[in-house]
């Protein structure tokens, strides 16, 4: 996968669609031959509402095409930014690199675990 890092500055805003996963299809690379097959968005995330799904608008290489991606199988929908888990005591369990979408503020958040030494110490608390 492309490094994403120069793509995005500071303040850069990103297109969040959402929908079914049955709309998505056409976008997807086995759709290539398919007369219903469409160009994604290059740069544009696609969330399955149905599915949980989480997909980028990629350039396919050598082609014109812009396929939709797959990132991540399981992306957990919550209302606001409280509900998200702390996986402190008490907490529900958060693993690293989980995704969240907080649909009251329209945003895409994924935990980044506690930095943790060759010894097993802990280093810094997980974030988000």
């Amino acid at each position: 996968m492309p490094n994403y890092e120069n793509y995005m500055t500071t303040n850069t805003k990103v297109k969040f669609l959402q929908g079914l996963e049955s709309n998505i299809l056409k976008y997807l690379p086995e759709s290539a031959n398919s007369p219903s097959r469409e160009n994604a968005e290059e740069g544009a995330f696609y969330l399955t509402t149905d599915s949980h799904r989480l997909f980028i608008g990629q350039k396919a290489e050598n082609s014109t095409a812009i396929y939709a991606e797959e990132i991540s199988r399981g992306v957990t929908i919550v209302e606001n930014v409280s509900s998200l888990p702390t996986g402190g005591p008490g907490g529900r369990a958060v693993q690293d690199g989980d995704f969240y979408y907080i649909k009251k503020d329209n945003i895409l958040c994924v935990y980044e675990g506690p930095e943790v030494d060759e010894n097993g110490t802990v280093l810094s608390a997980g974030a988000w």
